[in-house]
This record gives structure tokens, sequence and C-alpha cells, in this order.
């Protein structure tokens, strides 16, 4: 079985992705080729080369079996904190030493402490636990945050790993004590300061606010009040789920979250959403935007009664009979400069409807129908049972009951969806906004479907392994401190022009390492820094952080 580097662009973002792919053969001999990591999604030719060498790296370390280093997060922590406080970059006189009596005695990682570590103090997260009543549980609360974004596992594995090859201390029953500690109380507090953190950075005010939601499973099929069998977005609708919301600003900057039953209706988070927000700070006032999903007249109408303002997606489908057959006629659109768009404006319940048609979108909607279509059609010449047809998502839609036991493709139907192709509208009670540029904010809902893509691919969320409430949203709780500093490091190498995905900034900072030297004949023990990168030396200093480039003596504590 071969392994490659495979990039695909995103016609709807214009982000290319690169992937590790294992091509092979099934029990037939017919080749196929199935994912076996997602290394990131670049914006620009000089991530995409980036991305690529990464892949590189990645692909052979899965060829040879070779994990990199990941020491304690305590131990390195420990260690690069008295290196700061107690050595100078230049000693104030030259030292010798016989080079034959030197010896290494350890290589940690030191990027992420030192990077993610400052931005943990600025957003004020060392101060969330009580700092001299919870010492202990701030301390190991700091370190699995740290754990998180440098190698993502669950809390079991994590323990595991670094106790039996690294020889950490960090007793598993320590991590879960620190995570009873993180209550509904804790995590108001949290939201709190990250979304006071957010709205500091963008000059005290939201323009636009985006809410999306998606769903994180279980390995398991036990229900209670909290996890529930529902509609999956991670297509794992035989396994209990989670519902989780989130808002974010325009650049991704986090807001809040808010964790649901998993068999509840999307629909239905978005206005408990709302009022947590709007209890934390109740002077924003700024433009929802949300996808189809969220689109209820019951959430429109508290959006309007609460006087903000809202871009929703729109269900053209559902639209009465005589509004349909306007939106059908695209012949009346108008097209839009510079674009293969062409837009139509209804009115539909006092609010303007903007309906745009691309032929791009028109022909994808159709490979994809007919991507579906060929696989109902194998599935139904194995099985036209109708139980067999559940849970198949989308394609289902195409299905037909004959009798009482018998499935087949209603053409009907078929037909009845290639008529949508190349649609795509949006409901608001924006009026002196340009259709065009409703329709551009709108598109930017790509930010929050990144932000899902970070939570799940880079920060690894899902699975979720905990089964009781509290330590479910606990961790949710520790994701979300993962998430943002990981958005807010984003966001600050933005600022100076410098785009790179999580996971480019993580394979930067673990691989900021330094080696811990012992001289034999003097006891004298010197901190040896890593060669560095470009990327690492672009991040230090946009976070201010002074990068050690000489080997210095490490002074010890008295």
């Amino acid at each position: 079985m071969a392994m490659f580097i495979r990039t695909k662009t995103s016609p709807k973002t214009n982000k290319t992705s690169v992937q590790i792919v294992q091509s092979f053969r099934n029990e037939q001999g017919q080749p196929r080729q199935r994912i076996i990591q997602h290394i990131g999604m670049a914006s620009n030719q000089e991530e995409l080369a980036q991305l690529r060498k990464l892949g590189e790296y990645t692909k052979a370390k899965m060829l040879h079996h070779n994990t990199p280093t990941l020491w304690s997060p305590q131990e390195e922590a420990e260690r690069v904190l008295k290196a700061k406080q107690h050595t100078t970059e230049t000693p104030p006189e030259r030292t010798r030493a016989n080079i034959l009596a030197l010896k290494e005695e350890q290589r940690m990682t030191t990027g992420i402490h030192e990077i993610y570590g400052q931005l943990y103090k600025e957003m004020g997260f060392d101060r969330l636990l009580a700092p001299t009543r919870q010492k202990a549980a701030n301390r190991t609360l700091y370190h699995t945050v740290m754990a998180r974004l440098a190698q993502p596992e669950s809390k079991r594995a994590s323990v595991q790993r670094l106790a039996r090859h690294f020889g950490i201390n960090l007793p598993r029953h320590k991590v879960y004590r620190m995570m009873d500690r993180l209550n509904d109380t804790f995590i108001d507090k949290l939201q709190r300061r990250v979304s006071t953190h957010s709205l500091d950075l963008l000059a005290g005010t939201f323009d636009v606010m985006y809410f999306d939601w998606t769903t994180l499973y279980f390995e398991s099929v036990a229900e209670d009040t909290l996890r529930q069998f529902g509609f999956s977005k991670d297509g794992k609708s035989h396994e209990v789920q989670i519902l989780l919301a989130l808002m974010t600003t325009r650049d991704g900057l986090p807001i809040g979250y808010q964790l649901f039953p998993g068999a509840l209706w999307e629909g239905s988070s978005y206005l408990p959403m709302c009022q947590s927000l709007a209890r934390r700070h109740p002077d924003i006032k700024a433009v929802h935007v949300a996808d189809a999903g969220l689109m209820t007249d019951a959430n429109l109408t508290a959006i309007e009664d609460e006087g903000d303002q809202y871009i929703m997606g729109a269900r053209l489908r559902h639209l009465p009979g005589h509004l349909k057959d306007k939106i059908l006629d695209t012949s009346r659109y108008r097209s839009v400069a510079g674009t293969e768009y062409s837009i139509g404006v209804f009115r539909h319940n006092g609010r303007r409807l903007v309906v745009s048609y691309s032929p791009a979108r028109a022909r994808k909607d159709e490979a994809d129908r007919l991507r579906s279509t060929d696989k109902l059609l194998k599935k139904l010449k194995k099985s036209s049972n109708p139980r067999a047809m559940m849970g198949r998502g989308g394609r289902w839609k195409y299905i037909s009951i004959q009798g009482k036991a018998k499935a087949v493709l209603d053409h009907d139907k078929v037909q009845e969806d290639a008529r949508w192709d190349g649609l795509h509208g949006v409901i608001t009670n924006l009026r002196n906004v340009r259709a065009a540029d409703l329709l551009s904010r709108y598109r930017e809902l790509w930010r929050i479907e990144e932000s899902f893509r970070i939570i799940k691919t880079d920060l690894k969320v899902r699975p979720v392994y905990h089964w009781t409430e509290a330590r479910i949203k606990a961790h949710l709780a520790l994701s979300f401190m993962a998430f943002s500093l990981v958005r807010h490091l984003g966001h600050r190498l933005a600022g100076r022009r410098l785009t790179l995905s999580p996971e480019v900034i993580r394979e930067a900072l673990t691989h900021q390492q330094c080696s811990l030297i012992r001289d034999t004949e003097t006891g004298r023990r010197y901190v040896m820094p890593s060669a560095t990168t470009r990327e690492a030396e672009t991040i230090y200093k946009a976070m201010g952080v002074r990068m050690a480039t000489r080997t210095h003596e490490l002074v010890e504590e008295d």
C-alpha cells in the first residue's frame, strides 16, 4: 500500500487542503484511496509549500513508526522557567569546558510553553481558578492545556504515554480532580474572559457575529440527558452525541460556546446562545450571521425584538409556491460585475430575500447529485429493504417506498432537486446594504467552519471518552481554552501578515527545543538551543518573547 501527499483546492474558500493519502485495493482487487491524516489548509503558495514539507515529514514518521518526542509539560515548564529567570544569554565571563566531558542529559521542547504559555497568561487563564487556594489545580490546568496544544490525546492516553515513555509525574487522578473544579461557574467565567479579550482586540465592538453548530460523538450507545442519538455531522448516527454551538467574530476569534443534548434540533440552540451572550455583554450590537439550519420565524422575530440585525441562510424549498416560482425564474436576475453570479431580490414576510445563481455552483450541485444517486443505486442493487437505507444522509431524499418493504429511486424527486442547482439565498432585515455585500458577508461563514475543523481535527476534541455530564463539560472547557489560544495566536500573526495553519504553528513550536548538557568534570549545566526556523522566529517576535540563540549556563535556584 503506497502513501502519498495529495492537495485539493476547495472552490468554496479557494483554500488548498494538504492530506496524506494511502492507496490500496479492496476485497475485489479494485484500487481505492483513503485519507490517513489531514495536514492543514493553505491560503497561498508559501503556506502550501510549508504544508507539503510538513506532510512529507509526517509521512516519513508514519512509515518509520517514529513519533517526535513530547516531553513532560510539567518538567519542561519548570526547567524553562528556571532558565528564563536565572540565566542570561551572554555570561559575564567566557567559560571553558572539555568537550569530551560534556553529556546531554535531556532534550526538551520549549516552544509550546514559551509561546502559548505567554498567551495563556495574557488572556488571564492563570487566574480562572483561585491562585492561592487552588495552586495545584491551576498548575495542572495549565499543563493539561499545554499538553493538548502539543499533542491532543485522551486524558488517560496522555497520562499513560507520559508516564510509560517519559517518566512524567502527572497522575491521572490529579487531572480528573482538576476537571471536577471546572464547573458551570468556571465555564461562565472562562467564556467571559475569552469574549472580553476578543472584544479588546477589536477595539471594543463586534460588527459581525457568526453562529454555527456541530456534533461530537462518543464511542458509546448509552443515552442520558445530554448524550443522545440525533443527526450526526460526522456520519456517526449509530453512536450517541452532543451538540456544540459556537459563536465567533468575523476574524474567527471565539466569543462563546454552549453544549446541548444530541437529539436537539439545531435551530433550538440559537436563542439560548444569544441570551448567554447578552447576559455577559449586554451592550454588544452586531449583525448575526448563520446558516439555514438556524432560520425560523421564531428566531428571526426574537432577533428583531432585540433590535439586532441578521443575515441568515434561507430555506428556499420551504417557501410558498408563488415565491418559489419567481426564484426559479433566473432570467430576471441581474449579473454582478466582475463575477459569474447573478442576483434576484425578493420580499418575504417584510424581509429581504436575496438569491444568487452561479453556473459553477450548478455544476457542482449536479456532480454531487450524480455521485449520490450512483452510490444509492449500488446499494439498492444489494438490498431494497427500507431499513438498509436508513441513516444514509442526504441520499435518503431520493428514495420512495413501494408497498410495504421495497425502496426504489424516485426519478421525480431527482428532477425536482435538479431545478435548484446553482441557487442559494439569504434572508435579512438589513435595508441599506447592497445585495452582493450581503452575500459576501454570508460567505465568510467558512471561518466558523474552519473553527470546527480546528476543534475536531487539530485539537481532536472527539470522540469524547467521558460519560458524566460534569466531565463532558470540563473536557469541552479545556478544548475551548486550547482553541481560544490557537485562534488568538493566529490573529496576532495575521497582524504581521503571516498566515500559518495551527498544524504548521504546532510543528514550528514543538521543534523549538533545547538540550540540557552537563559537564561531568565540573558539574556545571548548560542549555544549548536547537536550530530555529523562520516561522518560529516570526512567532516569537509577534508574541514579544525572547528567543534564546546561544548556549548559556543554567543557574539552579538556591
